[in-house]
């Protein structure tokens, strides 16, 4: 049986004698008493065992995959909030109105490119900022006469600071229904 001893300081290599480790001193020479002449051997470990390699490579994909998480958790979070009540009482020009507010942790987003939307349909109604707010924004929302609810969603395009010239991006909320009673 081999054993073994540790690294050599010199050379950062692993160290082997042929012999028990038990019966070698700390200097790697041989007592008088066993007689055994000490071999040192220098040994490379090798990272690329076909078992331990497999191993790395899936240790490496879950280690990936989890680094990613808080990325993905906060690296886009924007908080797309509703401030318009579901229900409102129907007014003679058919058009009602509605306002957003957005929040957003988002480093590269520039406040001063946001442009909001109302989406109806396929058709886009434009917003405009509340007074005295940079994160509010507030439009009309057209209903037919015949109508009772209208879905609707906010569509936020914006730039984003990017290596070389800003990027377009855009944010969109889920549904929301108002009903006109």
């Amino acid at each position: 049986m081999t054993g073994w001893r540790g690294l050599n300081p010199q050379t950062g290599k692993w160290l082997r004698t042929n012999i028990p480790e038990a019966w070698c001193s700390q200097n790697g020479e041989c007592s008088s008493v066993c007689g055994f002449r000490t071999e040192w051997a220098f040994v490379e470990i090798a990272f690329t065992i076909s078992g331990a390699f497999v191993t790395l490579q899936f240790m490496l994909k879950k280690l990936f995959i989890i680094s990613l998480l808080p990325v993905l958790l906060a690296g886009c979070a924007a908080r797309i909030t509703n401030l318009t009540p579901k229900q409102q009482s129907r007014n003679p020009d058919n058009f009602y109105p509605v306002e957003v507010s957005l929040a957003c942790k988002q480093q590269t987003l520039r406040w001063d490119s946001i442009k909001p939307q109302i989406v109806v349909g396929n058709d886009y109604y434009p917003m405009h900022p509340t007074m005295l707010m940079s994160n509010r924004w507030e439009g009309a929302v057209p209903v037919p006469s015949g109508a009772t609810v209208v879905r609707y969603r906010y569509k936020f395009e914006y730039l984003k600071n990017a290596f070389g010239p800003p990027l377009p991006d855009t944010f969109l909320s889920k549904e929301y229904s108002l009903k006109v009673r």
